[in-house]
């Protein structure tokens, strides 16, 4: 098995490999690097609850950086799995997030096309929250999803949209 050592922690390659995913979900389709100031929304979205002072720690030896490229986003990983009981477990929960939201977006592509339309957005809020999409003004959520304007959703406008709203 290939590994990588990052601070205290060794990843495996196929942990390197969900690391990379999770990093792709946060970035958008023209960037290469995450805001440093998303990384407290991000831990928050992968369940991994941190006090500011945690994340201000964690953070403190990119404080000169505008964002974490993948190397460093692995950087500021290790460090705080090496502070877990379980780190296993703890990047196991990482992907859960990524892995539900290519799920999700997969059930809702009922064309299996890699792009929603309008209607397999409807269909997919009404299968996921049921009565509850009917308060949600999925028409407006399309529009602000579809950043290229081309009338559909692809998986990167999908994850953009997801950070959105957390």
């Amino acid at each position: 098995m290939s590994s990588s050592n990052y601070a205290n922690f060794t990843f495996e390659r196929e942990e390197i490999l969900q690391v990379k995913y999770i990093f792709n979900t946060f970035t958008g389709s023209n960037t290469t690097y995450i805001c440093i100031e998303d990384v407290p929304i991000i831990f928050k979205k992968l369940g991994l609850h941190r006090s500011k002072f945690q994340i201000s720690k964690l953070l403190d030896p990119f404080k000169e950086l505008q964002g974490l490229d993948f190397p460093n986003f692995l950087l500021l990983l290790s460090a705080d799995i090496s502070e877990q009981e379980n780190p296993r477990k703890y990047v196991q929960l990482m992907s859960q997030f990524s892995e539900e939201a290519s799920l999700t977006f997969n059930q809702m592509d009922k064309d299996h096309n890699g792009k929603l339309s309008p209607e397999e957005l409807k269909e997919g809020m009404e299968e996921i929250f049921g009565e509850d999409a009917r308060k949600i003004d999925i028409d407006a959520m399309f529009t602000a999803a579809d950043s290229n304007h081309d009338g559909q959703i692809d998986f990167t406008e999908f994850k953009s949209a997801l950070k959105s709203v957390y």
